[in-house]
């Protein structure tokens, strides 16, 4: 199943982004490095008409089992696969919010409004290894 989860790199996000993984779904996501959302979020503060809506999104469509296997990486941790059955044990009612594909582009706010993603992208910035700085590693 194609699996569509918001907010992958946060507490929660990673670990279900592991288990859906594991359960053999081909997970997607969106991310934007966190200087360029504060760069959208200035731009509508400043320029955007009120009720105007803007989609600050760096990488369209990552897939999370790039995102685990560069995490599992900097942890020194195994990228295993489970059954959906297992994974939907495991997740309970959250599967379902886990399995929602919602594919979403920044195309119109970037020519809208000239915003345009400068950073690192999500694999590049996880990558880079700053965020596994004394992090326990598996033994």
């Amino acid at each position: 199943m194609r699996v569509f989860v918001t907010g992958a790199t946060g507490f929660i996000g990673s670990a279900l982004v592991q288990e859906l993984l594991g359960a053999g779904h081909h997970v997607v996501g969106l991310a934007v490095h966190r200087l360029d959302a504060a760069r959208a979020f200035r731009l509508a503060l400043e320029a955007a008409p009120s009720g105007t809506r803007l989609n600050a999104v760096g990488d369209e469509g990552v897939p999370f089992r790039d995102i685990a296997q560069v995490i599992g990486h900097h942890l020194n941790l195994p990228v295993t696969a489970i059954s959906p059955e297992e994974a939907e044990g495991h997740f309970g009612l959250f599967a379902l919010f886990a399995s929602w594909d919602v594919p979403v582009s920044s195309v119109m706010t970037q020519e809208q409004f000239g915003w345009h993603p400068t950073h690192p992208g999500l694999i590049a910035d996880l990558d880079e290894g700053h965020y596994f700085t004394g992090a326990p590693h598996a033994s």
